[in-house]
């Protein structure tokens, strides 16, 4: 919270409060401008009104693979809201004059259990100020699935250049900017059927070998070759290049930690660096790379994690 230095409410401290002001002021850009004014055991300082702290949450249960969304009002312009859940720092962005907001992915294979998220505000010249909520994580009950692939897709597996695209997509994935680019609800990106759900736990089966294939990141529309994909929002498109197992892959930056992704395409109609609107051409569907057929991996990521496409499809956060 910004200082005002005129028409300012007095506020009278005692003791270490003074001495902790004092210091303050001692050190900070305000040096030779304004100090507290020590009379006796007493300390004037000049201060606004301390606004409430009072984090929304629009829930505090959630289940596993959603999206939490967090307000924060009276926030003032200066002032930094972050929110700390499991060690990762995840930034507010203002959403309108004087209201913040930040969105928590909650992966598909994250523990459900009680944890906690605290909000912490950082304000100029003053102590943070913090809360910690109780949040519990429901467990989804996720579908199974056996995946039969062909011996010459799963030579994909050893290809030496998947560590180079592991590398290169996490290095996309942690992509934060302060600009929100969309707007309402998401878009399907494309006509057809959903083949394989969100979350769903996965084995892979060839030539009498079965391994695990961990959970879906997404969800796959199966559709003829050459299908129209649009993109499911306004962004920026900042990847559209081949990997080994995801094939042809468009990312696009939605802003604040949002983006998108569109895998196994046939074909790219965008470069990186344009931006596009929602629904506007961006691919053709294919099944290159590790794919049985022709359909479009279509995923959402919240500051890297990846959450159900289709509650973005449903909701506006």
């Amino acid at each position: 919270m910004a200082l005002k230095i005129f028409g300012a409410v007095p506020k009278w401290s005692k003791g270490a409060v003074c001495k902790t002001a004092i210091r303050r002021f001692e050190s900070g850009p305000l040096l030779g401008l304004l100090a507290p004014i020590k009379i006796g055991s007493l300390c004037l300082l000049a201060s606004s009104p301390v606004a409430a702290f009072e984090p929304l949450l629009a829930s505090s249960a959630i289940a596993q693979g959603e999206t939490l969304r967090i307000l924060v009002d009276k926030v003032p312009e200066k002032a930094k809201v972050i929110a700390e859940l499991d060690g990762k720092k995840i930034p507010f962005y203002p959403l309108s004059p004087g209201t913040q907001r930040a969105l928590v992915g909650i992966g598909p294979n994250r523990a459900p259990q009680p944890t906690p998220l605290t909000i912490r505000w950082k304000r100029p010249f003053r102590p943070d100020r913090k809360k910690t909520l109780p949040l519990q994580v429901l467990a989804v009950s996720w579908p199974q699935s056996s995946i039969f692939m062909p011996p010459r897709k799963m030579g994909l597996l050893d290809d030496a250049r998947r560590k180079q695209g592991r590398q290169r997509l996490a290095e996309v994935l942690k992509t934060e900017t302060p600009q929100q680019n969309w707007t309402g609800k998401f878009l399907r990106p494309a006509r057809g059927k959903i083949r394989s759900s969100f979350g769903k736990q996965r084995t892979l089966q060839t030539t009498g070998q079965e391994r695990d294939w961990g959970q879906h990141r997404g969800v796959d529309i199966a559709a003829p070759k050459n299908t129209l994909v649009r993109a499911s929002n306004r962004g920026q498109v900042i990847a559209a290049e081949p990997f080994v197992l995801e094939g042809r892959l468009i990312a696009l930056n939605h802003g604040q930690g949002i983006l998108s992704l569109y895998m196994h395409l046939a074909e790219f109609l965008v470069k990186p660096g344009e931006v596009v609107e929602k629904g506007a051409p961006i691919g053709r569907i294919g099944s290159e790379g590790f794919s049985t057929g022709s359909h479009l991996h279509w995923a959402i990521y919240v500051h890297g994690v990846p959450v159900n496409p289709l509650s973005w499809e449903k909701s506006e956060f």
